[in-house]
């Protein structure tokens, strides 16, 4: 596996524990699904994410038969100049719609 791989493998650990840790609290016998938002500029590949869960899972009774659904969180972008927001875009806008401004904060 290569670095960026196993950066996301280590966070789908991370979640198949903290999972595994509330399914026994709850005394729930399986998980069935699993929603998880990854912001859009957390530089985590969902392809590699969403693997190794699946290497995981297969290891693991209680989550075999899940099923995980991800979504990207797109930032909501801040004018430098005005102030103006343009919300959850998945593009930083080239100019401000408002002032025609060109920098813009997550």
């Amino acid at each position: 596996m290569s670095g960026r791989t196993m950066h996301e493998f280590s966070l789908a650990e991370g979640l198949a524990r903290e999972l595994l840790r509330i399914a026994r609290e709850h005394k729930a016998s399986a998980v069935r699904e699993v929603h998880v938002s990854i912001g859009a500029l957390s530089g985590i590949v969902r392809e590699s994410f969403s693997f190794g869960f699946e290497i995981i899972k297969e290891h693991e009774p209680m989550l075999k038969e899940s099923q995980l659904h991800i979504e990207v969180d797109y930032p909501t972008y801040r004018c430098g100049q005005c102030g103006y927001l343009i919300e959850r875009s998945s593009v930083v806008p080239a100019q401000c719609p408002m002032c025609n401004g060109v920098e813009f904060y997550p």
